[in-house]
């Protein structure tokens, strides 16, 4: 396999109190085989003129057992999730997750500068438990799992819809699953302890770490962001959820979409803090700059779900002159009970994006930071293969070029 070769690294990793975190002033120490991160007490060490480092951000992955389910159940109740789990995801799971865990291993061993974290942007799990005891089953087994990769360096947790969905009686035992196995999962991985359901902040090195969670009502997403980046000195921001903030496809799936003044703040707060958005939730491809007042928004979107034919291209490539109203007339057959209202929202958003690509391959990404450069630039590659698909500076289009 070829080495990702992207820069020299030097980092340090540093996890810095800040009102969105709540993390005490930790150094996050491996054990002793480097499997799984912890945390212990230190001072706060001063920070290294080149602080470049990488990380490998995935989107979905479905993981899915069929042990996890009531089949017959699911097949009288819900016969679209049975198709799915029988005939997609759990075989997909069975043929594809060991090696697909092993290709992730060997961009760890040799990606330069080094990999210090893996960012899953949610749906980790296939999740939809559909009888009594199984959304602990799921997410007992799937964070065991995750722990037995021993990738060496720590997993970092979005929260997807899919890791808290139950069916019919089971919805809440998959929100109280999540808190019972992820949460203590995640501050097991970053150090961080104050986590509230999908909401926390974790920083590696002079990278800033903003985890959202669409699904937590308890917390309003915009200040907990806001005061995230005011807490924080890191050079180097992102934010971290399983939805995106701006639409990317005909689906118009996309957080605060009933809120447009709500989240045309979020998006300032991002933009006034130069942070990057890494999102899932569609299973595709997708980067896009989206302008606001307070300067560019650049939201990337990752798709790891992979199939059995492993596809190394995409089926399909858009870019900016689709972007708009188009999307919905090149799916005619997805909902056209709301085309009218998705037509005149893609309308609206393309008047402000003027960088979109999109395709549906399955992959998974590498963000370089170049720590004496200043500089950030993506990689993305097909689910089995260290040959780039695509690249993109960031800090670019961060900067408006």
């Amino acid at each position: 396999m070829k080495k990702h070769i992207l820069s020299v690294a030097a980092l340090f990793c540093l996890f810095t109190a800040n009102p969105g975190s709540g993390c005490a002033k930790t150094v996050a120490a491996l054990n002793e085989n480097n499997e799984t991160g912890t945390s212990e007490a230190a001072p706060a060490a001063p920070k290294k003129k080149n602080s470049s480092m990488s990380f490998i951000f995935l989107g979905d992955m479905h993981y899915c057992d069929t042990k996890f389910y009531d089949l017959d159940a699911m097949l009288a109740e819900k016969a679209g999730d049975h198709r799915q789990i029988t005939k997609t995801y759990a075989p997909v799971t069975e043929a594809n997750w060991n090696d697909q865990i092993a290709q992730l291993k060997q961009v760890v061993k040799n990606t330069v500068p080094e990999v210090k974290c893996i960012v899953q942007l949610g749906d980790i799990s296939e999740g939809l438990a559909n009888y009594e005891g199984a959304a602990d089953l799921m997410a007992e087994n799937v964070t065991k799992v995750l722990r037995d990769t021993k990738m060496g360096v720590p997993w970092v947790l979005a929260k997807g819809n899919h890791d808290i969905t139950g069916v019919g009686a089971y919805k809440q035992d998959a929100r109280d699953a999540f808190g019972k196995y992820y949460v203590p999962f995640i501050k097991e991985q970053t150090g961080c302890q104050n986590v509230n359901e999908g909401n926390y902040v974790y920083r590696n090195g002079d990278c800033l770490f903003v985890a959202l969670d669409s699904w937590n009502n308890k917390v309003d997403q915009v200040k907990f962001a806001k005061d995230a980046f005011e807490g924080s000195d890191a050079k180097y921001k992102f934010v971290i959820m399983h939805e995106p903030i701006v639409p990317v496809s005909e689906r118009c799936w996309f957080f605060l979409k009933n809120d447009s003044e709500k989240r045309e703040e979020l998006l300032n707060v991002i933009a006034a803090n130069k942070a990057i958005i890494l999102c899932g939730h569609l299973h595709r491809y997708s980067v896009l700059r989206r302008n606001t007042e307070s300067g560019p928004v650049v939201q990337v979107m990752a798709a790891s779900v992979t199939n059995l034919k492993r596809k190394s291209t995409p089926g399909y490539e858009l870019g900016l002159k689709q972007y708009g109203e188009y999307l919905v007339d090149w799916k005619p057959d997805f909902n056209p009970d709301n085309a009218e209202w998705r037509r005149e929202v893609l309308r609206k958003e393309a008047e402000f994006v003027d960088y979109y690509k999109l395709s549906d391959l399955a992959g998974y990404g590498v963000i370089n930071i170049d720590g004496k450069k200043g500089k950030v630039t993506m990689t993305y590659y097909s689910a089995f293969s260290d040959t780039p698909y695509d690249s993109v500076d960031l800090s670019e289009l961060l900067n408006g070029k």
